[in-house]
């Protein structure tokens, strides 16, 4: 769920930028604070020993002085800038800092403007004029505690500041988000048993206002189009119903006329087959749009479905087209009813089965099984025979879906079996799926509620 959410994605992506931008931010800012830092301290140590050069250059007596000014610095508490040494043009120290300073500093500061003490905890400098020398250094733990404070910050501000951001666009998603959320939810809830649904744009003129007024034309278009195609369907199965009755009749009359000649009856019995599909095709047109519109109420009486699929599977039994084939049914007990009407519950029946006997093979053999599970029956026939191919397998019980066999004029079908079963298992708050079509093997399973459930 959350790896699909877009108001996570944008809340991450806020966060991720704006923590790059940040980072960025805080890395010059720092970086820029600590040469500040040190610009200053040289300003201050090279101040220091422009003023001390010049009292010895110019003074004789500034040499008691600034040794009494050294070594007043050196008794401070935490001195930040201390004299190291001081050395006259003749080579002879006039000061020196017994503690801090090294012999080895002077040959290294005569190639270097500045090095560091060997605890590394000072930063010396060599200044020079009229052969007199001074050596000042810094303590670096003063120089960088403000750098480092500022680190110290930064590294505190840095998760807070991300943690903000990303609730602040999670929180600009999700309110930018409601109105596509209320398009989703409308468009979900659009069946075509009530297509009167709109998107409310609210008058808004943004993109999310053309898009809801996008979305309503088209669902304008979708309902004008559904209702003229239900009508056309109804309105054609109704018509037809009066001429096919006209021609079963006139067909009968014709198969019972003694005087007939035996191929004029063999061509009105085919006729009397086509008619028969036909009225069957019809009557299923009409059931369905009548499904479609909503307004088929069914019978919530008890119905011994298992009984009557014994009933069933003995019919199909005696036909012809089942001789080479094995009907079993394993049932727990032949009394268990369902609630719902009982015509219409035993299409269901009759319609798996006769798909079962229809796409199976010469020899093969359909199982068919009862169960009581809890509050449901559950009920699966399996066949023999033709499998269906795994692109096909979630089209079985789309209305007017033809198999290949059915396409390839292998056997006929007019492609109304499964869904009518489907959709008459819907109105008895049933499910009808495919449990599996593979090795020569097909199974169907259907789940009805008991009745008193």
């Amino acid at each position: 769920m959350f790896k699909k959410s877009y108001r996570l994605k944008v809340a991450a992506w806020s966060a991720m930028v704006s923590g790059i931008i940040l980072l960025g931010f805080m890395i010059l800012t720092t970086l820029g604070m600590r040469e500040e830092q040190w610009e200053l301290v040289e300003y201050d140590v090279g101040a220091l020993a422009s003023f001390l050069l010049i009292e010895l250059t110019t003074h004789d007596e500034a040499v008691l002085t600034i040794t009494e000014f050294a070594e007043s610095m050196t008794r401070q508490a935490e001195p930040q800038i201390l004299v190291f040494a001081v050395k006259s043009p003749y080579g002879q120290y006039l000061y020196r800092d017994d503690y801090l300073w090294k012999d080895e500093y002077f040959d290294a500061l005569e190639t270097n403007r500045s090095i560091f003490t060997i605890d590394g905890e000072w930063r010396i400098r060599h200044y020079k004029q009229d052969d007199w020398h001074v050596y000042l250094g810094n303590k670096l733990e003063d120089t960088e505690h403000e750098y480092i404070e500022m680190v110290h910050a930064y590294v505190i501000a840095l998760p807070l500041c991300l943690l903000f951001i990303a609730a602040g666009g999670w929180w600009i998603a999700w309110h930018s988000l409601r109105p596509i959320q209320a398009i989703t939810k409308v468009i979900s809830e659009v069946q075509t048993k009530d297509l009167s649904k709109r998107v409310p744009d609210e008058g808004r003129e943004d993109e999310i206002g053309l898009m809801a007024q996008s979305v309503n034309q088209m669902l304008d278009r979708f309902e004008h189009g559904y209702i003229q195609a239900r009508k056309f369907t109804a309105d054609a199965s109704h018509e037809l119903r009066t001429p096919l009755a006209i021609l079963q009749a006139e067909l009968e009359n014709r198969l019972g006329d003694d005087d007939a000649h035996e191929e004029d009856k063999l061509a009105y019995v085919r006729m009397l087959e086509e008619v028969r599909r036909l009225k069957t095709l019809t009557h299923t047109l009409l059931f369905l749009t009548r499904v479609d519109t909503g307004i088929v109420e069914i019978e919530q009486k008890p119905v011994p479905l298992v009984k009557d699929m014994e009933q069933i599977l003995d019919e199909f039994r005696e036909l012809p087209e089942t001789e080479n084939l094995t009907i079993n049914l394993e049932k727990t007990d032949s009394f268990v009813e369902v609630r719902g009407e009982s015509r219409l519950l035993r299409q269901i029946i009759y319609n798996m089965v006769q798909n079962a006997v229809k796409f199976n093979r010469p020899g093969g053999k359909i199982e068919c099984r009862a169960t009581k599970e809890d509050t449901h029956l559950l009920i699966t026939i399996g066949n023999n025979g033709h499998v269906i191919a795994e692109k096909d397998q979630d089209k079985i019980f789309d209305r007017f879906y033809c198999s290949d066999m059915e396409r390839d004029g292998k056997t006929s079908g007019s492609g109304l079996g499964l869904n009518l079963a489907r959709e008459i298992t819907r109105l008895h708050n049933g499910s009808l799926k495919l449990v599996s079509s593979k090795d020569d093997w097909t199974e169907i399973s259907l789940r009805l509620p008991l009745y008193g459930f």
